[in-house]
């Protein structure tokens, strides 16, 4: 939420308290405030969903929550959100969570088949690749041979 609605919002907080009324219609009653809908609807809808310092009341209607009673700027409602300390079972399994996912990052990067595997295989290439190249030569010196050549050796 940007600064100029903050502000916006923070004064319709003050007018809920300050009213006689327990429920506000924001079209009729916060017409002074919001005289724009779409700066009404965000305004609401904020303080609604994302802080929970309205609730509705009806159809129209909104209230003040238990939350909103206690409100006064958002500078002290953005200190107070970021010094949540943790619970008793955060404390307890955060330790656990951060090293099963240390070991399935060490499981995913170590290579599945052992080095000396690696270094077998590369051996057994080599050793394909030259038979390969024997036959290779033998095939070509075959094919410089003429036919004749051959039925003379045989």
């Amino acid at each position: 939420m940007n600064p100029k609605l903050k502000d916006l919002a923070e004064k319709v907080i003050e007018f809920f308290k300050n009213s006689e009324k327990s429920k506000l219609i924001p079209g009729i009653n916060l017409m002074h405030l919001l005289p724009d809908n779409n700066l009404a609807e965000k305004v609401i809808y904020s303080l609604e969903k994302d802080f929970g310092l309205i609730e509705r009341c009806g159809r129209l209607a909104f209230r003040l929550t238990d939350k909103g009673w206690k409100f006064t700027t958002f500078d002290k409602y953005d200190k107070e959100i970021k010094k949540t300390p943790l619970n008793s079972y955060q404390k307890i399994y955060l330790p656990f969570f951060i090293l099963f996912g240390l070991f399935g990052i060490y499981k995913i990067i170590q290579p599945t088949v052992p080095i000396n595997d690696f270094e077998k295989l590369e051996n057994n290439f080599n050793s394909l690749n030259s038979k390969f190249d024997s036959i290779l030569k033998h095939t070509e010196k075959v094919k410089m041979e003429s036919p004749d050549d051959r039925i003379r050796a045989e």
